[in-house]
């Protein structure tokens, strides 16, 4: 068991109304994770350090929103749905990466966590839907 409280709260910042807006929850509870934007619509989250509940399974949970389904403004954007996307593989699971870079508009590298090993994802633009994942 994590020594940290993870969350499951999640905002976003407004410039334009110069405000924070209250999101819908983050799919998984987290600690310690960082959040990767690809093609200025797609956000991905970081497993972090405390995704617990997919543990028992062997496989991390990352986060994905799209951006692109939402319009500008502040009621809308508070309804954008996350979605989970479960990856199942043994190094990554046991580096339980916490942050990641975009390398170009497709592709990102996801590192950190609890070894030194680096994930290459490519093809970043998956059409997921938030009700099944």
């Amino acid at each position: 068991m994590s020594k940290y409280r993870g969350t499951i709260r999640c905002e976003a910042y407004d410039t334009a109304s110069d405000q924070w807006l209250t999101m819908q929850a983050l799919p998984f509870f987290c600690v310690n994770t960082s959040a990767v934007v690809m093609r200025n619509r797609f956000i991905y989250l970081m497993p972090g350090s405390s995704n617990e509940e997919t543990q028992a399974q062997n496989s991390l949970m990352m986060g994905y929103l799209d951006t692109g389904t939402i319009e500008r403004g502040f009621d809308p954007m508070t309804k954008a749905q996350w979605a989970q996307l479960v990856v199942k593989n043994v190094d990554f699971f046991n580096a339980g990466p916490v942050a990641g870079i975009p390398l170009g508009p497709d592709s990102m590298v996801i590192f950190g966590g609890q070894s030194s090993k680096t994930f290459l994802i490519e093809d970043c633009q998956a059409e997921v839907n938030p009700k099944t994942g």
